[in-house]
C-alpha cells in the first residue's frame, strides 16, 4: 500500500499535534547526524551450492540491491539501462569469494560475498537517469511497539530496544537498514526516555513526547510504528516525521518479515526523494559556499574533499580568501535543495545567519581576480593566509562577466566546528 498524507485522514485536534511535534522537530534540525554506509557496493547472499549457476543467479539478485541501495530507489530497477545490464551481470562484478554458512538453513550451505566495480554501477545508474545518493546519509530513529502471542496465547506488546531479548527483531531491523542502506538506531528506553515516552505513547503514535525524547538522539528523523498480528495476518502502521514530511505507512501480510521488509522500503523511497540526486535538465547552475574557521591545510582539504564527494556537486573551487573564511563554488549537476539537505547532515558545519564579511566585494583572493573593487589590506592578506599559497591555487574567473555572476550567485555560510 503507497503511503497516504496523513493530514488529509486526521481530526483537527490531532493535526494540530503533529504540527506541534514537527515545530520541535525543526528547532533539532541542525544537529541531526549522518553515517556514512560501508561497503555499499558489497552484498552477501546465500546459495546451495558452489556452480555456475548458483553464482549467476546470485550475482542477479546482488546486482539488483546494489543499484536500488547506491541509487536509493527501487525505480531504478525497471529501466532499459538495468534489464540490459541483468543479461550481462557478472560484467559488473569485481570480484567473488565464498564461505560457509554457519548456520545452514533449507539447505543453503554457503554465502558467497560479491563485490561489485563502483564505477561501473555509478554509471549505469546515470545512464538510466536515476538518482545516486550519497553515502553519508541521514540517521533515523524508529520507536516501534511490536504486539504478538505469547506461549500462553495471551498478548504480549513491548516497544522494541536493542537488547539481548529481542535477538531476531534487531536482526530483523539491522539485516533490512543494510539492505536498503537507511542507517536507523533504536531508543535506549532507560530512564531519561521511560519518563517521557509510554508504551501508549508508541502504540497509539502520538507524537509530543516521542519528539521530545527523540531530541537527545539528533536524529535527522523520526518513525513511530506498531505491528501486530490478528489471526494468521501481520499488520504494520507506521508514521514518519521530519523536518519537511509528515507520511503514514500501513501494511499486511502473512509474514512478519515482510512487513519489516516493506516498512524499510518504504522509509528508504521517503528518503530518497529528499536528498537522492538526479541529474537535471538545467543542471550547471553553481551555488557559493562560504565557510569559516578553517585554520590550517589539513581542515581545508577535508572540507574540500567533503565537497567534491557530494553526488549533486560536479565541480568545487575555491573564489575567495578572508582571514579563516573561504568562498567555495560548487557546480551542480542538480538542485541546491539536495546539497543544503546535505550540507545540514553534516555535524562540522554550523549554519549562520550573517556571514563574517558582509560584502564579498570586501574580500581578498591571492589571485587578484577578486574582489572587483574595494581592494584593501593585501599584504596583510597575503601573510595570512601563507599556507594556502603553498597547497593550492584559486580559480580565476575567466572574464568580468564570470565575475559578476559569482557575485549574483546565492552563498550560504557555515562554520567550521572542531
Amino acid at each position: 500500500m503507497k503511503p497516504v498524507e496523513i493530514f488529509m485522514h486526521l481530526s483537527l485536534f490531532y493535526t494540530y499535534r503533529i504540527y506541534l511535534a514537527l515545530i520541535i522537530l525543526l528547532m533539532v534540525g541542525n544537529i541531526a547526524k549522518a553515517v556514512e554506509i560501508s561497503n555499499i557496493y558489497q552484498v552477501d547472499i546465500p546459495v546451495k551450492e558452489q556452480s555456475n549457476n548458483a553464482r549467476w543467479k546470485a550475482s542477479l539478485e546482488g546486482l539488483k540491491l546494489v543499484l536500488v541501495r547506491r541509487s536509493g530507489s527501487q525505480r531504478i530497477l525497471n529501466s532499459n539501462e538495468a534489464s540490459e545490464a541483468f543479461k550481462k551481470v557478472t560484467s559488473y562484478l569485481q570480484s567473488s569469494q565464498y564461505s560457509r554458512e554457519e548456520e545452514v538453513i533449507d539447505e543453503y550451505k554457503y554465502i558467497i560475498s560479491l563485490y561489485f566495480e563502483p564505477r561501473l554501477i555509478d554509471e549505469l545508474i546515470k545512464r538510466a537517469n536515476q538518482s545516486l545518493w550519497d553515502i553519508n546519509r541521514p540517521v533515523s530513529i524508529l520507536w516501534l511497539a511490536h504486539e504478538e502471542v505469547d506461549q500462553y496465547s495471551t498478548l504480549y506488546r513491548r516497544i522494541i530496544t536493542e537488547n539481548e531479548n529481542e535477538i531476531i527483531i534487531n536482526d530483523l531491523i539491522s539485516k533490512n537498514s543494510k539492505r536498503r542502506g537507511v542507517p536507523v538506531i533504536l531508543p535506549l528506553m532507560d530512564l531519561d526516555d521511560s519518563l517521557l515516552v509510554s508504551q501508549s505513547d508508541v502504540w497509539g503514535r502520538f507524537p509530543e513526547a516521542i519528539v521530545e525524547a527523540s531530541n537527545r538522539y539528533s536524529v535527522d528523523s523520526i518513525i513511530i510504528g506498531k505491528i501486530y498480528q490478528r489471526s494468521e495476518l501481520w499488520f504494520g502502521q507506521f508514521t514518519y516525521f521530519n523536518q519537511s514530511k509528515n507520511i503514514s505507512f500501513e501494511y499486511q501480510s502473512d509474514n512478519v518479515d515482510l512487513i519489516y521488509k516493506q516498512m524499510f522500503d518504504g522509509l528508504a523511497e521517503t528518503l530518497c526523494e529528499q536528498y537522492c540526486v538526479t541529474q537535471t535538465v538545467s543542471a550547471g547552475h553553481e551555488l557559493l559556499i562560504g565557510i569559516e574557521n578553517i585554520t590550517n591545510f589539513e581542515i581545508f582539504q577535508k572540507i574540500k574533499n567533503y565537497l567534491s564527494d557530494l553526488s549533486a556537486v560536479r565541480q568545487v573551487d575555491v573564489v575567495n580568501i578572508h582571514q579563516d573564511e573561504i568562498l567555495f563554488r560548487l557546480s551542480l549537476l542538480s538542485n541546491e535543495k539536495v546539497v543544503i539537505e546535505s550540507l545540514r547532515l553534516n555535524r562540522r558545519l554550523k549554519f549562520i545567519e550573517k556571514p563574517v564579511v558582509e560584502k564579498i566585494g570586501k574580500m581578498i583572493t591571492l589571485d587578484n581576480t577578486l574582489p572587483i573593487e574595494g581592494e584593501s589590506d593585501k599584504g596583510a592578506e597575503k601573510t595570512r593566509n601563507s599556507f594556502y599559497q603553498e597547497e593550492f591555487k584559486i580559480e580565476k574567473p575567466e572574464n568580468t562577466k564570470d565575475s559578476k555572476s559569482i557575485l549574483k550567485s546565492k552563498t550560504i555560510y557555515y562554520r567550521w566546528v572542531n
